[in-house]
């Protein structure tokens, strides 16, 4: 696949998510002169908690729900891409879906805001007397600055370059155009990697759980790994934006498999256990000839590389747009499009 449609392949089908979350934190340094120790104090650190809050756990605790639930290989959502921390890869035909999860999220995390609010003072009062003489007064903030602290917001988005930047040097909006094909090439050949790993280990599992140890007796089978081989399966089709139709037959052979089956179902019933393994093993059979250890390297690209001419002559033109701005007195973060106006 070449990779003047890498970007298109990718945001035809996915867009990417970002969330920020953000909280009162109750983490402070204490006071290291009330302090009674031997070690020199220059070498070391103390730290104390400003409240003992099940009200505030709870917040934090729905906050890693929330991650989990966007991580490519827990909730099952998004997609295996190594962006930037917060960044989530969504295909299309699950962001509906996800942002109804969201809207979720948002409502109970409200909520649980409402009910820490509710508690903020007394618990200050609280840790007024296990904080001794450590508790200072200015560490809390008022019950409408510390509401203020908790936020939730997400925002999609896609990889593009500015056409503004063409304007200042065609040379760096070629430049940048090529660096995110190539981040997207990468992107792909990531996600059909680590989809056939993460198909490959979900399958073996099962398998194994399915298969009697020499006594006849079965492996344990949890009800939490039974429901997330069967949410990969389910969800596989709209992840699979990279079109790996070898691994799509071997998943929907284990989907149909699993198909109305229940984890219950399973207990007392070794001939289903054994017609379910037998299923299995063949739509493991497909992962023979997959590459599921290493991804391809890249090797067409649209851009031929410039000559030492051209690459002098953007310099040049982009030098020149500089003075141009610097004459002209512009500043590119105030006033973006007077810059471009000066460019063309």
């Amino acid at each position: 696949m070449q990779t003047s449609s890498m970007k298109t392949v990718v945001f035809d089908k996915c867009v990417l998510l970002s969330i920020n979350l953000q909280k009162f934190s109750v983490q402070r340094k204490a006071d290291k002169n009330k302090i009674e120790t031997p070690a020199d104090k220059e070498m070391v650190t103390f730290g104390k908690k400003l409240l003992d809050s099940p009200e505030l756990r709870n917040i934090e605790q729905l906050d890693r729900k929330i991650y989990s639930y966007l991580q490519w290989d827990k909730g099952m959502k998004s997609l295996p891409f190594t962006f930037k921390d917060g960044i989530y890869l969504i295909p299309i035909s699950l962001l509906l879906e996800v942002e109804h999860q969201l809207l979720v999220f948002l409502e109970t995390r409200n909520s649980l805001v409402s009910a820490f609010l509710k508690v903020y003072k007394r618990q200050i009062e609280e840790a007024k007397t296990r904080l001794a003489d450590q508790f200072r007064e200015k560490d809390y903030p008022t019950l409408t600055q510390v509401a203020s602290r908790f936020v939730i917001y997400w925002e999609k988005f896609i990889l593009s370059v500015p056409e503004s930047i063409k304007e200042v040097s065609p040379f760096l909006f070629q430049e940048e155009k090529q660096r995110i094909a190539t981040q997207m090439q990468e992107a792909l050949e990531e996600i059909l990697v680590l989809m056939r790993q993460e198909a490959n280990s979900y399958i073996k599992r099962l398998i194994g759980k399915l298969t009697p140890k020499k006594d006849g007796s079965y492996p344990s089978l949890e009800k939490d790994s039974f429901e997330r081989i069967k949410s990969f399966l389910e969800s596989f089709q709209a992840r699979n934006i990279c079109n790996d139709k070898d691994l799509g037959v071997a998943v929907e052979m284990a989907r149909q498999a699993l198909q109305g089956v229940k984890i219950s179902d399973l207990e007392n019933n070794d001939l289903l256990r054994q017609e379910i393994r037998i299923e299995f093993e063949k739509a493991s059979q497909v992962f023979s000839g997959l590459n599921i250890t290493q991804t391809s390297k890249i090797t067409n690209n649209e851009f031929s590389p410039m000559s030492e001419t051209e690459i002098r002559e953007q310099i040049e033109d982009a030098i020149n747009v500089s003075e141009q701005v610097a004459n002209n007195r512009v500043d590119w973060a105030d006033d973006l499009f007077s810059f471009c106006g000066i460019a063309a």
